[in-house]
């Protein structure tokens, strides 16, 4: 008797377990089919700790990525993250020919940009910094003259410092990442590096045992981090213009920026 009813308890158990197996799948079967559902936009970026980060397994992550994540979660689409770009006029270009439809890359905006793409609303300010090497010390730009300083070709911090009345007195070290800049300094290739403060603040922190300084000029203007969208694209805007304002107003951006750039 009790043989019999051990065996059909392991029989009822078994049958259990095969209806649970079944109901998972076929529940994660319907996940797919919502997300396969949803609207979805195609988002390029451009490697740019910590704002755009890909590991070893060529998966994106980081903290522009979380805030595109967080906006496609609250307004119900999806951002397919397409294979990025290293060359900046091809980034550009995919947004304008609608090859993709959003570019991530710590942007700010400009008219230039403005004529060529939407721009999002901002979603944090920010402003340019001084990464000075151990020993350097540097508490504005005024402090640059007679110093290598280490400068993104083409880009806004370089504009700056080229418009100052002593440029001439600053010897500029070209550079095509923030990171690279950050490199010659600590190789000693370069007394400073002029760039955004986020980025640099990042990497003070990592390199703090260098010890590097970090400093900004009294008188640094203020910028604004963006999202660049195709042209045209009005409801794309104003989705990801709805998503900043409701995940600023519940304190997920304030996590999100705590989690990345607070540590």
């Amino acid at each position: 008797m009790n043989k019999w009813f051990c065996m059909l308890m392991c029989v009822v158990m078994l049958l259990a377990c095969m209806q649970e197996d079944g109901s998972q799948g076929s529940k994660k079967i319907n996940e797919n089919k919502q997300i396969a559902s949803l609207k979805t936009y195609k988002v390029t970026a451009y490697p740019y700790m910590p704002f755009v980060i890909r590991d070893g397994k060529g998966e994106v992550g980081g903290f522009e990525i979380e805030i595109l994540q967080a906006i496609a979660k609250n307004q119900n689409i999806r951002f397919e993250f397409v294979p990025m770009l290293t060359n900046w006029e091809m980034l550009f270009k995919s947004i304008e020919n609608q090859q993709n439809d959003l570019l991530s890359a710590a942007m700010y905006p400009n008219p230039e940009r403005a004529a060529r793409f939407e721009i999002s609303e901002p979603y944090m300010d920010t402003r340019f910094m001084l990464l000075a090497g151990k020993g350097v010390m540097v508490n504005g730009l005024a402090d640059l003259r007679g110093k290598r300083l280490a400068v993104f070709v083409n880009s806004m911090a370089e504009r700056e410092i080229l418009s100052l009345p002593y440029a001439k007195e600053i010897s500029l070290v070209p550079i095509k990442s923030v990171y690279e800049g950050v490199k010659a300094v600590l190789a000693g290739e370069a007394d400073v590096v002029y760039g955004d403060g986020v980025v640099l603040k990042y990497y003070a922190n990592q390199f703090q045992a260098q010890g590097v300084r970090l400093s900004v000029d009294a008188h640094a203007e203020k910028h604004q981090f963006v999202f660049l969208i195709s042209k045209g694209n009005r409801e794309l805007l104003a989705t990801v213009n709805a998503g900043l304002a409701a995940i600023q107003a519940d304190g997920t951006l304030d996590r999100i920026k705590h989690k990345w750039l607070e540590k």
